[in-house]
């Protein structure tokens, strides 16, 4: 309700920043209270989360303005997406963490193409995080396939990590 009081109070045609701040930080405090919640009671804060995250990314989608914007929303609808995976049971739960995969995956690519050395390595991780999960609900040579990609993607990371441009950095 207070997120929704502060989006009506202003024109959102004329400050279109703020309001795709207001609910970023309302769809991330619906993933922080869904994981403090047990017993799977947290689950519709995931499930708001993922209608928040893909509001924002439909209203960044195609508008130059929030061309910088759009891989961080992918990667917080991921996050928001396998969550809400590890809370959900059977074929549902599985599509879930599928397009989380998928949307890591893209995230990873567009990094790449930017060569962003910042933030690459914490979506790879994201990445490999998200098919461990997708792995432990699979069988056979689909888990062992996202196995075996999430200990590349987790080389990666560490070798990035090794390097010259980090090494200062930590």
């Amino acid at each position: 309700a207070v997120y929704g009081r502060a989006l009506q109070s202003f024109d959102l045609g004329v400050f279109p920043g703020l309001a795709m701040d207001i609910l970023d930080r309302r769809a991330q405090r619906d993933l922080e209270f869904g994981r403090r919640i047990t017993n799977d009671r947290g689950r519709g804060h995931f499930g708001e989360a993922v209608k928040t995250m893909r509001t924002i990314l439909s209203i960044q989608q195609g508008k130059p303005a929030f061309a910088a914007e759009v891989p961080r929303t992918v990667n917080n609808l991921a996050n928001a997406l396998k969550e809400l995976s590890r809370h959900t049971d059977g074929e549902a739960g599985d599509t879930l963490i599928d397009e989380a995969v998928d949307l890591y995956t893209r995230v990873v690519g567009d990094l790449e193409r930017q060569q962003d050395v910042h933030r690459l390595p914490i979506a790879r991780a994201n990445l490999a995080h998200a098919l461990t999960l997708r792995a432990a609900r699979k069988d056979g040579p689909t888990a062992k396939a996202d196995i075996e990609r999430a200990r590349g993607l987790f080389a990666e990371v560490g070798a990035g990590l090794r390097s010259e441009e980090h090494t200062s950095e930590l």
